[in-house]
C-alpha cells in the first residue's frame, strides 16, 4: 500500500511539473512573441579617385553603424571585412533604418595626417521575411591638402624648413620636405605658412590662405594641391613711382629670394590670399569667421639629469600655434624652481615675442627661440621651438620650469597654455 501511494505521488509530481512547464511556455509566448524580422544584404563602394601616395584605403577596413528611426544604434560592425559568410546577411527586426559606413569610427578629426574620412549612408526599410539589398557609396568628407616642392626650393634652402597648415582650429606641421597628405575638417579657408633659411643665410617666410572658387570655403571633398617654390627676386618694383628707372640689384643675402605658393583645386588653378590683418597702408581687416587662436603641443615633458627624455616623443619640443587673424602679442612668462636659471635669463621671465625689447630679442635669438630678422607680428602661424633651449635645462636639476604662453590676435581674442619641463634625478 505504501509503495502504491508513493507511485501515485510520483506521477502527480511529474504531471504538475509538466503542467508548470507548459504554462511557463504559454506565458512566454504570450508576453514575448517572436520578433518579426527581415534581412539586409549590404555592399560598399568607395570613391578613391583623390587618394594616392602614402594613403591606403580599403573598404574592408570600414566600420558600419545601423540606427533605427529614433536614432538608436541597433547594430555596429567595427570591421566590415571581418564579417563571416554567415554574417554577410544581416538580420534585423521589421522597421526603418539608416545604415552608415565610415573609414573610421567617431566624428571626423579636425586635422590629421594620412587619415581621410570617407563616409556614406542610406535609408532602408526591412519587411517581414524579405531580403533588402543596398549598396553605399562612400565619398571624401575631409578637406585634403597635398604638398610638393619644386627642385629650386629643395636645392636652395637649408634642412629644417617647416610648412604649417591650419583650418583655424587644427594645426599640422610638415618638416624637411615631408609630403604626407593632410586632412582637415571643412572650414572657412586653409592657411599655409612656409619658413625656411636659404643656403645664403637669408630667412624667408610666406603666409597665405586658399579656398575653393564655388563656395569660397574649404569644403568636404575639396582637394588642394600645393606647390612650394623659391624664386629669386629681380629687384623691388613700385607701381606708383612716377619716375621710371632701372630696377636696382638686390643686396647680397638681403631679400634675394621669395617663397611662391601655387595651388590647384580639384584640377583648377586658383588664386591665393595673402592676409596681413592690421597692416598699415592696406590689407584686409581681421575676419572673425576665421576662428580663434589655437595652441597645440604644450604639456609636460620629463628629462633626466643627462637630458634624456622619458619618452621618445619628448626628444623634440615644438609648440605650434594657429592665429587666423594674425598675432598682436605673444606673451611668454617663465617660472622656475631654480634661482640660478632665473638669474640667467631675467629678460625672458616676462616678455612679448611679437614686440621684444632689444635685449630680450638678442637672448631669444641666441637660445633658438626666434630666428634673426623674424617679425612674428601679424603672422597667422608660428612654431615655438624650444628643443635647443631645453638642452640647457638639465644643468639645473632637479627642477621644474614652466613656460606660460598667451596669444592675443588682432581681434584681441586669446589662447593660453603652459609648457612644463621637469628635470629629475632619474626615471
Amino acid at each position: 500500500m505504501k509503495n502504491k501511494y508513493l507511485h501515485i505521488g510520483f506521477w502527480i509530481g511529474v504531471s504538475m511539473l509538466l503542467f508548470s512547464c507548459e504554462m511557463r511556455d504559454e506565458l512566454r509566448n504570450t508576453d514575448e512573441p517572436d520578433e518579426v524580422k527581415g534581412s539586409l544584404l549590404l555592399g560598399l563602394e568607395v570613391d578613391v579617385k583623390s587618394e594616392s601616395g602614402s594613403v591606403s584605403l580599403d573598404v574592408k577596413d570600414f566600420c558600419i553603424q545601423i540606427t533605427d528611426k529614433d536614432g538608436t544604434v541597433v547594430k555596429e560592425i567595427p570591421v566590415y571585412g571581418e564579417l563571416s559568410a554567415d554574417e554577410q546577411l544581416i538580420e534585423l527586426p521589421v522597421g526603418e533604418y539608416i545604415v552608415k559606413a565610415s573609414s573610421y569610427s567617431g566624428e571626423i578629426e579636425e586635422a590629421v595626417f594620412d587619415k581621410p574620412y570617407y563616409t556614406g549612408e542610406q535609408k532602408v526599410t526591412i519587411e517581414e521575411n524579405k531580403q533588402e539589398t543596398i549598396s553605399i557609396v562612400c565619398t571624401l568628407q575631409s578637406v585634403k591638402v597635398e604638398i610638393s616642392y619644386d627642385k629650386e626650393f629643395l636645392e636652395n634652402v637649408e634642412p629644417g624648413f617647416t610648412v604649417l597648415l591650419t583650418n583655424g582650429k587644427g594645426v599640422l606641421v610638415l618638416e624637411n620636405g615631408s609630403t604626407q597628405s593632410a586632412y582637415f575638417k571643412e572650414s572657412n579657408a586653409i592657411q599655409i605658412t612656409v619658413r625656411a633659411t636659404t643656403k645664403e643665410g637669408e630667412f624667408v617666410s610666406s603666409t597665405s590662405s586658399f579656398r575653393n572658387n564655388i563656395s569660397n570655403t574649404a569644403s568636404a571633398g575639396d582637394v588642394f594641391q600645393v606647390l612650394i617654390k623659391l624664386e629669386e627676386k629681380t629687384g623691388p618694383v613700385d607701381p606708383v613711382d612716377p619716375e621710371p628707372g632701372p630696377d636696382p640689384d638686390p643686396e647680397p643675402g638681403i631679400g634675394n629670394f621669395e617663397i611662391v605658393i601655387e595651388v590647384i583645386w580639384n584640377g583648377q588653378e586658383i588664386e591665393i590670399e595673402i592676409p596681413r590683418p592690421g597692416e598699415e597702408g592696406g590689407g584686409e581687416d581681421p575676419d572673425p569667421s576665421l576662428g580663434d587662436p589655437v595652441i597645440d603641443g604644450a604639456g609636460t615633458f620629463i628629462y633626466d639629469e643627462a637630458g634624456n627624455p622619458k619618452e621618445p616623443w619628448m626628444s623634440e619640443v615644438r609648440v605650434t600655434m594657429s592665429i587666423p587673424n594674425g598675432i598682436k602679442h605673444l606673451y611668454l612668462n617663465i617660472e622656475s624652481t631654480s634661482q640660478d636659471f632665473v638669474d640667467l635669463i631675467p629678460q625672458l621671465l616676462s616678455c612679448d615675442l611679437a614686440n621684444p625689447t632689444p635685449k630680450a630679442e638678442e637672448t631669444l635669438i641666441e637660445l633658438g627661440l626666434l630666428q634673426e630678422g623674424m617679425d612674428i607680428t601679424n603672422e597667422t602661424q608660428f612654431v615655438f621651438d624650444v628643443t635647443v633651449f631645453v638642452g640647457l635645462l638639465p644643468g639645473f636639476h632637479p627642477n621644474t620650469h614652466d613656460f606660460h604662453l598667451e596669444i592675443v590676435d588682432q581681434l584681441d581674442k586669446t589662447a593660453k597654455d603652459t609648457l612644463s619641463i621637469h628635470v629629475v634625478s632619474g626615471f
